[in-house]
């Protein structure tokens, strides 16, 4: 049997036991900024992480602040890539997510080339040289029309 100065002591085992016994998450999280060469927010990035294990992705995109969060990712080692049209892309390899932490990872992008490709697609114009060659023989069998000087020989 307890008596009254028991109570408490067991109170606080099994408070400590139902503290203990808390679900723990078994994701991680990939947390960040990105940003350009000046520190300025790069809001619409692409950011996409890629875990070297399984090969598979999972893209966000930046919000107005530049900040970025890949929740609930299996533990492991992941790539991370982050592209902006007009600036270079990064790549952060070797990234090691781990159960329960949340990971910040930054980047801060570089101004890139514009690039630009035309693309022409049709059919080239048939030339008739046949016919070329055809009229500039009937020209030379022509007598020259009167009045006119013909050019020498060479």
């Amino acid at each position: 049997m307890l008596n009254g100065r028991s109570w408490p002591l067991v109170a606080v085992v099994v408070v400590g036991l139902a503290t203990n016994a808390a679900p723990q998450s078994l994701y991680g999280s990939l947390v960040g900024t990105v940003t350009d060469e000046t520190g300025a927010a790069l809001p619409g990035a692409t950011v996409t992480v890629t875990q070297a294990e399984t090969n598979l992705s999972r893209s966000v995109v930046t919000n107005e602040t530049g900040s970025y969060n890949v929740p609930n990712l299996l533990p492991g080692t992941y790539e991370i890539v982050v592209s902006l049209q007009g600036f270079q892309t990064s790549r952060t390899r070797d990234v090691a997510v781990r159960q329960g932490l949340d990971l910040r990872v930054d980047a801060r992008l570089k101004l890139g080339a514009l690039e630009e490709s035309v693309i022409v697609s049709g059919q080239a114009a048939v030339l008739q040289t046949a016919k070329m060659y055809q009229d500039a023989a009937n020209s030379a069998k022509t007598p020259p029309a009167k009045g006119t000087a013909t050019p020498p020989a060479r």
